[in-house]
C-alpha cells in the first residue's frame, strides 16, 4: 500500500516513513474488523442460503447448492474456508 500512495501523491522519504507508520499502528485493528465482519458476512450469507433452498424443489435445491460451492471455491475468503489473510 505504501508503494501505491508514494507513486499516487509523490511522497518523499520522510512522508513515506511517517504514513508506513501510521499504517502500521492500525494494523491490528484492521485485521480485527476484518475478520469480525468476514464471520458476521458469513453467518447472515448461511441464513440467506437456508432461507432460499426452503423455497426450492429437490433439483432446484441441488443446483443451487452446486452453484454456492462454486462461488465459495471463487471466493474463499469470504466463504470461512480459510481463517488468515
Amino acid at each position: 500500500m505504501i508503494a501505491k500512495l508514494t507513486n499516487r501523491f509523490q511522497l518523499d522519504p520522510s512522508q513515506q516513513a511517517a504514513v508506513k507508520q501510521v499504517l502500521e499502528s492500525y494494523k491490528g485493528r484492521i485485521a480485527a474488523l476484518h475478520q469480525e465482519t468476514r464471520s458476521k458476512f458469513r453467518a447472515v450469507q448461511l441464513a440467506m442460503r437456508a432461507d432460499i433452498e426452503k423455497a426450492l424443489n429437490p433439483d432446484q435445491r441441488r443446483r443451487f447448492k452446486e452453484r454456492t460451492a462454486a462461488w465459495d471455491a471463487r471466493h474463499p475468503d469470504l466463504s470461512g474456508k480459510t481463517t488468515s489473510r
